[in-house]
């Protein structure tokens, strides 16, 4: 190793190579060989990114936040069972409260806007707040269930505002705000599971000795740590953005191609199956999380990438994906007109309806943009913007559903 780094140490691409191959081999060799190369510019550069001291997972500015946050969320949690309420008419109305305020005000806190983006901010929240507890209904109430579904989305846009700051029309800001959701699916996914598993060991463990604490346990302590998963991810993607932001990538690449031939198999059977789609609402509800499944991947394979970066039999996966799932979601689309035709307009439907257009069209104008690019016309920045810039579409929907649906319902 030491002879190799020495007949290319004025060759950054295979020194890069060797790096690659055998990353403690290179830095042990390295370290002998540096006092001879120090005086060579490549070497010090080497040095540094050998030797450059590790960050702490916990530093930084917002750690005294998070302890807080959490711990109020936390407690948040605990208060059905101190006021005897139904936890899931209480959890329908707050959780996205729960969640998403704590984390629009970890960015407010670190990197605090305008005076008036703020006051504005807090007073959307509270108007919002009172809304949802002054709104008659409950769970079986098709307008409430939809009203609970929709006012996270809205809370999810506040957040965004608070992350993007200023401007907030900056579609690589936008397109920043989306990556960063991804990230934290992903570490709190990683998170979740952890402490599904340090759970499970306890109740576990305790059982042993003839003590069972199920229900104590996953009622106050697993349900009171379970708000500190996403705060806990978006503090760790903040100061470590070295230790999700390469995942999402890797998986929206390894999952494209995969989701593409399951997408012409099931292109395949539903030209050959007798079941229809016209009479089972719950394929409906599919098809949309197939199109959200879709735009992420699509979203994730592109992201922070030049056209440089992304080789052209990723395009043509990713331009066939998007045009199977047009395909696909058109036979869903007509599936909701017809009910709509057939039984009436419920809010349901209309709701499903509305969500249905706004990212069919969303994912056409994204294969539009593909077919630009393969022509020679634009870039892959024509992309991102297709997909950031259709943010405000989508929260002023939910607004719609939200605000407007019980007038017309």
């Amino acid at each position: 190793m030491e002879n190799k780094i020495r007949i290319f140490i004025d060759q950054p691409g295979e020194l890069e190579k060797l790096y690659r191959e055998n990353r403690s081999g290179f830095k042990q060799a390295f370290s002998t060989l540096y006092p001879d190369l120090k005086d060579q510019i490549l070497a010090r550069y080497w040095y540094e990114r050998l030797y450059y001291p590790e960050g702490q997972i916990f530093k930084g500015k917002g750690l005294g936040y998070i302890l807080i946050a959490g711990l109020i969320c936390g407690l948040l949690t605990q208060i059905p069972g101190w006021f005897s309420l139904t936890p899931e008419e209480y959890f329908a109305r707050h959780t996205g409260f729960i969640v998403f305020i704590a984390l629009a005000g970890y960015y407010l806190y670190k990197s605090p806007p305008n005076r008036l983006l703020m006051v504005t901010l807090f007073l959307l929240t509270i108007v919002l707040v009172l809304y949802v507890n002054l709104i008659p209904g409950n769970l079986n109430d098709d307008v409430f269930a939809l009203i609970c579904m929709h006012v996270p989305v809205l809370l999810w846009g506040i957040t965004g505002i608070a992350y993007m700051g200023q401007p907030i029309q900056n579609s690589e800001r936008r397109l920043s705000y989306l990556k960063f959701m991804g990230d934290l699916i992903v570490i709190s996914t990683v998170l979740g599971l952890s402490g599904l598993i340090l759970s499970g060991l306890t109740v576990g463990l305790f059982e042993v000795i003839g003590l069972n604490i199920e229900n104590f346990y996953y009622e106050n302590i697993a349900l009171f740590f379970l708000p500190w998963i996403p705060i806990l991810g978006v503090y760790l993607i903040d100061t470590n953005p070295e230790l999700v932001g390469k995942i999402s990538p890797v998986i929206a690449k390894i999952f494209s191609p995969l989701v593409l031939v399951m997408l012409i198999a099931y292109l395949a059977a539903i030209l050959i199956s007798d079941q229809s789609l016209y009479h089972d609402r719950e394929y409906l509800l599919m098809y949309n999380i197939l199109l959200i499944g879709v735009m992420a991947i699509i979203l994730f394979s592109i992201a922070e990438r030049s056209d440089n970066e992304i080789s052209k039999p990723e395009k043509i996966i990713l331009f066939l994906l998007s045009m199977l799932t047009i395909v696909i979601n058109t036979f869903a689309l007509s599936a909701i007109v017809f009910r709509i035709s057939n039984l009436g307009i419920t809010p349901n439907r209309l709701a499903v309806l509305g969500a249905n257009v706004l990212m069919l069209s969303n994912l056409l104008m994204v294969s539009i943009q593909f077919i630009r690019i393969w022509s020679g016309q634009t870039g892959m920045l024509s992309v991102h913007n297709a997909i950031s810039r259709y943010l405000p579409v989508y929260l002023g929907w939910a607004l719609v559903v939200a605000l407007i649906f019980p007038l017309l319902f």
